[in-house]
């Protein structure tokens, strides 16, 4: 057999392995040639003929059961997937879109953006994920980066450039859920009043106003309809109807960033919320004669309220003068909504057809009382009537697998 080394005797090879001398290495390399599956010839190198044996025999192999995959899109690195992953994104929500869109700039690109795409493992996303933990990523955080990296990977292992996607069942660990703020009517009026009264702070612009009744109107709206929002702020006059103490939820607006453009609710369902008559008298006079089509409620410029920079100018700074309970948000007029309703005597069904949700959630849970509760009330009952109870005892006999009744002794 020739020597490796001998440029003038190339060592046999079967078919569909070429030897190819290398100058530069003084050695013999083998180009393994073959079809793919669609008939395109393609051709790989390797450096020994044992590997290129067991090279062409996994290509055939592959190529038989359908597994095989193309080494010119696994060489595609992963930043080039990610604008392709993106392109596919164009039926999501705006929202939706831009906390994609941050979650592959700011994790995933800086970890795998130089990577190709065929080399991202089970092992290096679970230490991806592990990092993001470690480095005090919340949760949400860490979810959206989960997301958009086996969305990537997905679309690489559909377009023939991986054999699975290593990134599907990843686990991001399970979080304490914190304990979700409810606040009373009185403290809803106490915020609202700080909103409405905000002090004048110098530098000119929306804070020279003495007050803002309308943003104070916003909160109360907020705390006894249950809006998002998103749904508040793109609220419409010509769907709050103060005849039939009706508001029509059919859009919602952004409120991570981006273009304030209405779009669908979160669930993509129209509902109907019923205004509290304490509230009719003040919409009124709030909306008196605009456009139908104008929003409710609007910054000092007509337009759509950007809820990031209110909630930071108005909202943060009245939770803080007011001494509301430690985080205390914006949602927490949501929770409070879903609090007094409960506590009226509304049942969980009715609460969550108020909030526009589909099915009973684990966060509302715990204000209604449960089979377990039922349950305890039943034998409580029964105890209490222990002492008027002068009916018989009756003893089921289950021998034999005969069921009968005795009477008493004589």
């Amino acid at each position: 057999m020739a020597k490796a080394t001998d440029p003038n005797r190339p060592p046999k090879t079967p078919p569909g392995i070429t030897p190819v001398w290398g100058k530069r290495r003084q050695t013999w390399r083998f180009r393994v040639r073959y079809r793919a599956p669609d008939g395109s010839p393609r051709e790989e190198w390797c450096e020994n003929i044992t590997a290129a044996k067991q090279l062409q025999a996994n290509r055939r192999t592959d190529t038989y059961r359908g597994d095989w995959i193309d080494p010119r899109k696994g060489r595609r690195l992963f930043e080039e997937w990610c604008d392709d992953y993106l392109a596919t994104c164009a039926h999501l929500k705006p929202a939706t879109r831009a906390r994609y869109r941050s979650a592959i700039d700011n994790q995933v690109l800086p970890a795998f953006g130089a990577m190709p795409v065929g080399a991202i493992d089970q092992a290096a996303v679970r230490t991806f994920l592990s990092r993001l933990r470690e480095d005090g990523a919340g949760r949400g955080t860490v979810g959206n980066a989960r997301t958009v990296l086996s969305g990537v990977l997905g679309l690489a292992a559909d377009g023939g450039a991986i054999r699975s996607n290593p990134a599907r069942g990843a686990r991001i660990g399970k979080v304490t859920h914190e304990e979700q703020v409810f606040l009373t009517a009185a403290q809803v009026e106490q915020l609202a009043d700080e909103i409405e009264h905000a002090p004048i702070v110098k530098g000119g612009g929306e804070h020279r106003r003495k007050t803002f009744p309308d943003y104070a109107l916003a909160v109360r709206v907020a705390a006894y309809t249950g809006l998002r929002a998103g749904e508040l702020w793109a609220l419409q006059i010509a769907n709050v109807d103060l005849m039939r103490h009706r508001i029509h939820v059919i859009e919602s607006l952004p409120t991570a960033g981006g273009v304030l453009e209405p779009g669908p609710t979160k669930n993509y369902e129209r509902r109907d919320v019923p205004i509290p008559a304490h509230l009719i008298d003040p919409l009124r006079d709030h909306v008196g004669r605009r456009r139908r089509d104008a929003p409710v409620f609007t910054n000092r410029d007509g337009a759509y309220v950007r809820h990031n920079g209110w909630y930071r100018r108005y909202y943060a700074p009245a939770v803080t003068r007011a001494a509301m309970p430690g985080g205390t948000s914006f949602h927490s007029l949501r929770h409070t909504c879903a609090a007094l309703l409960a506590a009226q005597g509304l049942t969980e069904v009715e609460v969550m057809k108020q909030l526009g949700h589909g099915q009973p959630v684990a966060t509302y849970r715990h204000l209604f009382p449960d089979a377990t509760d039922r349950a305890a009330v039943a034998l409580d009952a029964a105890y209490a009537a222990r002492a008027t109870d002068q009916s018989d005892a009756q003893v089921v006999n289950l021998t034999r697998g005969k069921r009968g009744v005795k009477g008493p002794r004589a």
